[in-house]
Order: C-alpha cells, then sequence, then structure tokens
C-alpha cells in the first residue's frame, strides 16, 4: 500500500471512533448532566450566591435552554447586568434567574457594583 492510502485508513479510523465516544454524543447527555472533557460540570439548572460582594461561583457551565438563578445574600442590594439587559435589584434574600437558549459565554456584572463579575457558559 501507499503511504496516501494508509494515512487515510488511519485518518478515517479515528474520524469514526471519534464519532462513536460518548462526550461527543450531544444528544441528550446534557440534560442528565455530565463532566466535560475539562472536568467542569454540566447541568440543566445552576445556582449563585451573590455574597461578600461576590458571585459565587464567579463562573458556571450549563446546557443550552438551561437556567441560572442568583440569590442576593448581602444586606446591600444587587443586580445582574448582561449586554441585553439587568434583572431588577435584589435585596437581601431576593432571587432572579435567567434561562440561555443559545450556546455560547455570557459575561455579566453588578450595574451597581461593576467590580463583580462573573460568567455564564452555555453548551
Amino acid at each position: 500500500m501507499t503511504l496516501a492510502i494508509v494515512g487515510a485508513i488511519i485518518f478515517t479510523i479515528i474520524l469514526v471512533s471519534g464519532c462513536t465516544s460518548s462526550p461527543g454524543d450531544q444528544s441528550g447527555y446534557q440534560a442528565r448532566g455530565y463532566t466535560s472533557p475539562d472536568n467542569v460540570e454540566v447541568t440543566e439548572t445552576a445556582g449563585v450566591a451573590i455574597k461578600n460582594f461576590e458571585f459565587l461561583p464567579a463562573e458556571v457551565t450549563i446546557s443550552k435552554g438551561g437556567t441560572v438563578t442568583w440569590t442576593n445574600e448581602d444586606s446591600a442590594k444587587h443586580d445582574i447586568k448582561f449586554s441585553d439587559g439587568t434583572s431588577p435589584l435584589l435585596g437581601k434574600g431576593e432571587s432572579y434567574s435567567k434561562s440561555f437558549e443559545i450556546a455560547g459565554t455570557f459575561d455579566y456584572i453588578c450595574g451597581i457594583h461593576p467590580y463583580m463579575k462573573g460568567k455564564v457558559i452555555v453548551v
């Protein structure tokens, strides 16, 4: 066999084996939650505490169509400001939820305290 044919066979084997492994199968793993190859937990929902003037955790990863809920545990009021809008002001004990229908990375801040930053990754 020529080197080109051997290379084509190896490429085909790698391509086919990559199509049948589980993390690459996007047909439903996200709905159950799973750990990505980077050891990041992917779930349908995530909770973020607003505590000590921080978003905790500062970064969450959810599946497309999932929801994040922020709960203010500070006595100060906070909001969640994305490029496409801002939540209502949240007093202590109040929550705000947002669903994410498209994949991507969505950075946000507290509009009152812009040094407070967070990120939602949607896969």
